[in-house]
This record gives structure tokens, sequence and C-alpha cells, in this order.
């Protein structure tokens, strides 16, 4: 997932990446991890006004179960 030009702003600085990182006791699936974090993306990319269409792997793919 890629955003261009995120809010219009100059690109190359350290902020035009964020990082999901999930750190948890619960014993979850690797297909559970990727559905959270992709369902996060979801919630969070839409904020950054990307000037692309995002596309989103599905979970099954990036873990199959």
């Amino acid at each position: 997932m890629n955003c261009q030009n995120p809010g219009g702003k100059e690109i190359g600085t350290e902020y035009d990446t964020v990082k999901l990182y999930m750190f948890d006791e619960i014993p979850l699936s690797d297909n559970s991890r990727a559905r959270l974090l992709l369902n996060a993306a979801k919630k969070l990319i839409p904020l950054m006004h990307c000037q692309n269409n995002i596309t989103y792997p599905d979970p099954d793919q990036v873990a199959p179960q």
C-alpha cells in the first residue's frame, strides 16, 4: 500500500511511512493478526488523504489460514 502525496505534503521525510505493530499476549493466528492490521489500515489510510487509490490485500493471501 503506497500513499502517493499524502495530504499534498512534500515527500521525503521520515513521517511518510506509517508502520503498524501489534504486541499482544493473546494467542492469535497469523491470519487473525493480518485481519486486525488490515482493518486498522483501512481506518487510518483514508485520514492520510492519498492522491491515489489504495488497494488492500486479502488477509487470506497475506497469512493463509
